[in-house]
């Protein structure tokens, strides 16, 4: 596993033992990883199995958000932000208004995904170099 990425973290059996208003108030972080990149996201519900969940993309940190690149390659600046409980909050700073996208837990990869790509829940992180 590439090393940006989170450990998998939450799985079905922890939303399935929570209550029903639990489930649907849920503000848990999530990472889009990609093999370079990692994208936050926000869990703010799952179904009673909690084999399904749904969730929304989190505003990506940058300059007009306050925030610094942790370093530059060069020219090219490296973005590395680890989601933060109030950020990620209802109403928090960088809770974006995007719609709702459905993750689904893939047995085979033992994680959920969103079409295949693995999403790790319990933690929302960004990555991005744009040196490559």
């Amino acid at each position: 596993m590439n090393q940006r990425q989170p450990v998998r973290g939450m799985n079905p059996s922890d939303f399935a033992a929570m209550t029903k208003k639990q489930r649907e108030t849920l503000a848990v972080g999530a990472t889009l990883c990609y093999p370079q990149d990692s994208y936050g996201y926000v869990v703010v519900k799952a179904t009673k199995t909690g084999t399904v969940l749904y969730a929304e993309r989190l505003k990506t940190p940058d300059l007009t958000t306050g925030h610094q690149p942790a370093r530059f390659d060069g020219p090219w600046p490296v973005w590395d932000h680890n989601y933060t409980d109030e950020e990620i909050a209802v109403g928090g700073a960088l809770r974006a208004d995007t719609g709702r996208v459905r993750l689904t837990w893939s047995e085979k990869k033992q994680c959920f995904t969103q079409g295949g790509t693995p999403v790790y829940v319990g933690k929302a992180r960004y990555h991005r170099n744009y040196s490559y």
